[in-house]
């Protein structure tokens, strides 16, 4: 029997996304809500043109779904788009012999229109998982663990907007913000306004856009000192001050 296709990472989908047909499925999970939104947004803009998502663009929820509602939105043919976005988000609070009778319809029936499901995790040792798998492509969505994840993210967002970002501008940015991709998000929206007359940004931009906008704690102060990382230290330092945290 053939294996689950491995998941694609945030990073790997947006990078293949254009390049390749609109899947009849795409199943978007993980705890990263940011990411998952944007992931559903690029196939939504792709697929549907905006002036035609009030008839065919069609969302549920699966806390408060009826699922005679669902195969009916998804066996019924476009209404003015040539393709129809049927979207579940929280597909994973359905019960599970719902979600598998959704699957099975899709998997036993012809269907005109892509499929969205969204949804926290998904166990790749049941039934289910495989046949999301060969219906589809799956997109994992997790949060940033460590700097370098931010890193790796900061790179892709900079590019997409038609911008180059200093290596050490970057391992600031990556450094001075949160593991959060919605509140990277703000801080980028920031830097982007900031820089908007620029095609490269560099470490003073970062900088003076960011501030000390991270808020650190006296254990981060004492992991940078056994770590012998004077720059960290002297931030840390300064940004306990800043934020007036005690010992």
């Amino acid at each position: 029997m053939a294996q689950a296709a491995k998941a694609l990472t945030y990073q790997a989908f947006i990078k293949s996304f254009n390049r390749d047909k609109i899947a009849p499925l795409y199943y978007i999970y993980g705890t990263e809500e940011y990411l998952k939104s944007k992931s559903a947004k690029l196939i939504i803009n792709r697929a549907v043109p905006e002036e035609y998502r009030d008839f065919d663009l069609v969302i549920f929820y699966g806390d408060d779904c009826q699922t005679v509602d669902v195969l009916d939105a998804i066996s019924t043919k476009p209404f003015l788009a040539e393709n129809k976005i049927v979207m579940i988000r929280k597909f994973d609070s359905l019960r599970s012999n719902i979600q598998q009778k959704i699957i099975d319809f899709l998997t036993n029936n012809d269907f005109f229109n892509t499929i969205i499901l969204t949804a926290d995790n998904l166990d790749n040792r049941l039934k289910i998982a495989k046949e999301i798998n060969k219906l589809g492509v799956v997109v994992q969505c997790r949060s940033p663990y460590k700097p370098e994840d931010m890193l790796i993210w900061i790179n892709s967002e900079i590019a997409s907007h038609d911008k180059t970002i200093d290596k050490e501008a970057a391992l600031i940015f990556a450094n001075r913000v949160d593991m959060d991709y919605m509140t990277a998000s703000n801080e980028l929206e920031k830097l982007l306004l900031f820089c908007i007359d620029k095609k490269k940004i560099g470490i003073k931009d970062v900088q003076t856009s960011t501030g000390l906008s991270k808020t650190y704690s006296v254990f981060d102060l004492i992991n940078a000192v056994g770590e012998r990382d004077a720059t960290k230290t002297f931030e840390i330092t300064e940004n306990l001050l800043e934020n007036k945290e005690s010992a």
